[in-house]
């Protein structure tokens, strides 16, 4: 089972990065990671009763047809997960990908600024390679300025683990264009 009560047909999704669905925004510029090419976005695996299914996530991992993972995503559930869930997601997939040489990239997006900073610690302390936010989608930035701010705030929590803004206005409802807050 793929999704607390739901079946998608596909176990991933190939996300192309072309520098608007994931805009670095150049917060932690000692982070070594950069991403290019493809990236599979995982769904999250539950059991039938809708608690988290860690024991497949191995078999996913070794049929991904890109040697990068995006965990945690909008295909990855991550607004139906509590942060104690999100945590134990990115645990277990650091471990599936440092043994199966897979880049792992995190997203630490929630509707909160401090949830995300939580989040973005927890994958900075398990070496995750990247992370990525979305805006919060509640109390929404109004300005470039504002989103900046909001994704420094949570970049801080990972120093030195490279840091990308997840621009996905049909999820958030933010409309912030990326290149204003890439100028700034």
């Amino acid at each position: 089972h793929y999704g607390r009560g739901t079946k998608p047909l596909l176990c991933c999704i190939i996300l192309v990065v072309i520098g608007v669905a994931l805009a670095d925004v150049r917060i932690n510029p000692k982070a070594p990671y950069t991403l290019s090419g493809y990236v599979s976005a995982a769904v999250t695996p539950f059991y039938p009763n809708g608690t988290l299914n860690l024991d497949a996530i191995r078999g996913q991992a070794s049929t991904l047809p890109t040697k990068t993972v995006f965990i945690c995503g909008t295909n990855g559930e991550s607004m139906s997960l509590t942060v104690a869930e999100r945590k134990f997601l990115a645990e277990k997939w650091r471990m599936v990908a440092t043994e199966l040489g897979l880049t792992l990239v995190v997203h630490v997006g929630t509707a909160t600024p401090e949830d995300a900073l939580e989040l973005a610690t927890h994958a900075h302390s398990i070496g995750v390679d990247a992370i990525a936010a979305m805006s919060p989608f509640f109390f929404k930035p109004s300005t470039a300025a504002d989103m900046v701010n909001i994704m420094a705030y949570i970049a801080k929590g990972a120093p030195t683990t490279s840091f990308y803004y997840y621009h996905i206005p049909s999820m958030t409802g933010v409309t912030i264009p990326v290149y204003d807050i890439l100028s700034l």
